[in-house]
Order: C-alpha cells, then structure tokens, then sequence
C-alpha cells in the first residue's frame, strides 16, 4: 500500500538517520543535533537500506569508509531506488580531496560535513536540507496526487513506471502493469449523479489499494474510471493473483449498480502485462499491451482480467 503523505507538526519531529560505525562519531552527532530531530542509527550499509525501505527518512548522514560496503556505493543505492531517491544524504568524511568530494556529489549527495565537526555548522546544514527537503515533499504530493481519490495521479504514474521499468532491466527483474477500467460507470453516474459518481471512484481507489501489499506497488488513478497498478518484480502468476483479489474485494464491497449489463454492483475489468524488460522492449509496449488485454477483457463480458502475451 502506498505511504499517506506526511504531515509535519510539532509533534512529529524530523527523522535524520546517521549512518556510521563509530560509537563515539555517532553519539556526537547526537549531541550536536539535540532534541530537534528524531536521530536514527545505522552501524552499516545493509541496515542503513533495511530503515529506509520500512520507514520515512528526512536526511541521512552518511559515513563515507563503512565496514561493508562504501558511503559512495550506498549512496548510489539509495538514489537508483524510486522510494529513496529524494531523501538529501550528507557526507559526513575527513577526505576532503577534490576529486572525492566531486564524487560524491556526482552519486547524489548534497553536502559535506568535514571531520572533525563542527556542531554549529553540523546544526545549519542538516536544518537547511531538513527544511528544503519538507518543502518539497509537500509540493511533491500536491503535483503528483489526485485530488478525489488521493492515488497517484498520471504524472507520478508515468514518472514511476520509467524508474522502476530501468530498476528491474539493471535487476533482471519481471514488471507488471494493470491496466483497470470500472464497468459502466457512465451508467452509473447518469443515473445515480456525479456526487455518487465520485464516492464510487474514491470506494473503488480504497479497495485498490487494499489490493497490494509492497511499498514499491504503485496505485494510480489516470483518469475519470481508469486506474492502473505498477507491479515491480512480479511476474504475471503474481499479477494475475492482485487482479483476482481486485475482483474479489470489489464484489465483497458490493456497491451497488442496478444500472449495470454486467452484475448487480460495481465491478471492473483489468488487462495484465507483465514482462521482463531488455534493451529491446519499452516500458510504454507494456502499458499499450496491457490496454489491448484489458479490451479483450471488456469484450469477452467485464468483470474479469485478461492476460496479454508479450511475444506476440
């Protein structure tokens, strides 16, 4: 399911996660930050990924000589995955030599912090960061969301699709894509009038996103009765197994349509791609194929998922 937008306040405190092996360096950090942020710990690279992919992070500072794999090399990570990508990492190194300070703003960090710290300056630029990276995580949410049904809009849907369509050719990793369309909504809205036509979309984006369980799935709403789900790394077994349970809540919900050639309450149909991205396949064939599915779908009596054959 989909994160909920954060919401900043005082109570909640921002989250900075420190990212080093050194005791004595970490409980300095600490001590220079005080009580303003929520400080997180992570004594190496792998536990540094397991915080990131369980819970939100504002700002990491981040070791560059760590025990398991390099600050630079994480911090490549981080920025190659679609989920962390926007979180502002900050060197905190004693190597100050050009071409490793260039290197590391070239894997996407934002700052550095030279050892030994100095707190007063530590404080200035975790702040300035902390504070831009809020700002634009509010804007973020405003430009990428749609307003009913609060799901990703069709702007983050294609945005994610490219990222995670590269993640998975770079993993050698299947993606699947949902292509889902309420039955006779225009019938619906006709007859039971817009304001029930857009409690209907929002019913349907709840049910949706009960659907999927991994942060990386991603819910989209692209327009008037159209959604579409992002399924990385799953293969069409996988997707096909999301579709049903789609089908299955949305007849549990039972919403009722008394206007429907289809059944006695709302129901969609879904088309299915999923298919392992190459150097010779794109992402937008796998969307218009899971579009021609979902028409078979439509034309062979709704409220069911067709599957299309990639090979074809």
């Amino acid at each position: 399911m989909q994160p909920a937008a954060k919401c900043y306040n005082q109570v909640q405190l921002p989250k900075v996660l420190v990212v080093d092996d050194d005791p004595n360096m970490i409980r300095l950090i600490a001590e220079s930050l005080g009580k303003n942020y929520d400080i997180l710990v992570a004594r190496d690279g792998r536990a540094c990924l397991k915080i990131i992919a369980n819970q939100s992070v504002d700002l990491i500072l981040l070791d560059v000589m760590m025990p398991d794999i390099s600050g630079f090399e994480l911090c490549q990570t981080i920025k190659d995955n679609v989920n962390t990508q926007d979180i502002p990492i900050i060197f905190v190194t004693s190597l100050e030599q050009e071409h490793d300070v260039a290197k590391g703003f070239n894997v996407g960090a934002v700052d550095f912090v030279s050892k030994p710290i100095s707190a007063v300056i530590l404080r200035a630029r975790v702040r300035t960061h902390v504070t831009m990276k809020i700002q634009l995580d509010k804007m973020q949410v405003l430009a990428t969301t749609d307003p009913l049904t609060l799901l990703a809009n069709r702007r983050k849907f294609d945005e994610t699709l490219q990222l995670e369509w590269k993640r998975c050719l770079r993993n050698t990793k299947p993606i699947a894509i949902l292509m889902i369309d309420i039955d006779n909504f225009k019938a619906y809205n006709d007859n039971y009038g817009h304001g029930a036509g857009d409690e209907c979309l929002t019913q349907v984006a709840r049910t949706l996103q009960t659907s999927v369980a991994r942060a990386s799935d991603l819910v989209a709403r692209l327009g008037g009765e159209e959604f579409a789900i992002i399924l990385p790394d799953c293969d069409n077994k996988g997707a096909e197994k999301v579709a049903q349970r789609v089908i299955n809540l949305l007849e549990q919900e039972n919403i009722p349509h008394n206007f429907s050639d289809t059944c006695s309450h709302i129901s969609v149909s879904i088309g299915i791609c999923a298919q392992l991205p190459s150097v010779n396949t794109q992402a937008a064939k796998t969307c218009e194929l899971a579009d021609q599915a979902l028409y078979q779908a439509k034309q062979q009596g709704k409220n069911q998922f067709k599957s299309a054959d990639f090979h074809e």
